[in-house]
């Protein structure tokens, strides 16, 4: 989540420096600042949450013997973390087995028993419901047509989006850039 706000905030940079007719370099200035005080908010709410913080460091291998431990939380946040991982190479054989039109809409959790990987059952974490990464689950369910349009759409979206920026007024402005920032959050948050 943090991920995509900082990605957020620097595409909404770029668009009020391309839109903006005031000094460039004055707009560059707020923007860095304000990707400052975000990066500091983030370490102090990282600090006070210092599961979250140690699980951005583990290295991977010693992650399955960190999920066997008795801290729940941070227990949670690794299992989770390897369980995604795996979830994700399974999709990926699912995607090659199924690579034109996918296993169909909705079917992604019937179809994701049959691609568990060994790593996965010895994790015995069940979230089989969805690919927990909309681009996998796309491509999964629909195949490479159904995520080509899905990729297309969301480059004309950004393409037709920023293009717009200039031909509108101020406030028509403000609520394009706005939506472009969080279509990006949402795409990279996934």
């Amino acid at each position: 989540g943090w991920i995509a706000c900082i990605a957020s905030i620097i595409i909404f940079g770029v668009a009020c420096i391309k839109i903006s007719s005031e000094n460039k370099s004055f707009i560059l200035k707020r923007i860095i600042a304000f990707l400052i005080i975000s990066i500091l908010l983030t370490a102090g709410i990282a600090a006070t949450k210092p599961d979250v913080f140690k699980a951005l460091f583990v290295p991977f291998g010693k992650m399955q013997k960190l999920a066997a431990g008795k801290e729940s939380d941070f227990k949670y946040k690794i299992v989770t973390i390897l369980v995604r991982l795996e979830m994700w190479k399974g999709t990926i054989e699912m995607i090659k087995s199924h690579p034109i039109f996918g296993v169909g809409l909705g079917n992604y959790w019937i179809v994701s028993q049959k691609f568990r990987t060994p790593n996965e059952l010895k994790l015995d974490y069940d979230m089989l419901k969805w690919a927990h990464n909309d681009f996998l689950q796309i491509g999964a369910e629909t195949g490479f047509f159904g995520l080509g349009a899905f990729l297309f759409l969301l480059i004309t979206i950004f393409k037709n989006g920023f293009r717009k920026l200039k031909e509108l007024e101020k406030n028509e402005r403000l609520i394009l850039t706005g939506f472009i920032c969080a279509l990006a959050a949402t795409v990279i948050h996934t």
